[in-house]
């Protein structure tokens, strides 16, 4: 088994800074149906600009769940659909909801730079659908708030 040590080095000369979490927190939503949205925004890799001295791509990922009371729930709802019934199948077009919690999460960039990226929900659509144990599905519209702090 490689050390941690040998293993980002590979990274690195892959062409990757390696990104350590210092502080990754979700953010949640209240819904106007007192469901709560929970959002976790990652930043997955990063990779210098080759066009931009300064630049970097970085690549993020977005899990969103929500938590349904349980008497809300009814599993007998559910029924298969594809991507384009998601689309097609929206009941509510933006649904209210109010932030409970957000802040910035941290993470350390190889080169000593520090990055803090914040979820901010733009918009959330309520589907006809449900999932097997009868949750109502939501498409949601995330963008970043992004900071990064020169450490070096």
């Amino acid at each position: 088994m490689e050390s941690i040590d040998i293993i980002e080095n590979r990274i690195k000369d892959m062409g990757y800074l390696v990104v350590k979490p210092i502080k990754v927190l979700p953010s949640y939503y209240e819904l106007k149906d007192e469901s709560i949205l929970e959002v976790l925004l990652r930043i997955e890799t990063v990779i210098k600009d080759k066009n931009n001295p300064t630049g970097y791509f970085i690549n993020t990922s977005n899990t969103t769940r929500a938590y349904i009371h349980t008497n809300k729930r009814d599993p007998t709802k559910f029924v298969n659909y594809t991507a384009a019934d998601l689309a097609s199948g929206i009941v509510d077009q933006d649904v209210d909801s109010k932030e409970l919690f957000s802040d910035y999460n941290e993470y350390e960039l190889s080169n000593g730079i520090l990055i803090k990226i914040k979820p901010i929900v733009s918009q959330i659509r309520k589907t006809k659908f449900y999932s097997q144990d009868g949750e109502p599905i939501y498409i949601v519209s995330i963008t970043s708030m992004m900071k990064h702090i020169n450490k070096k």
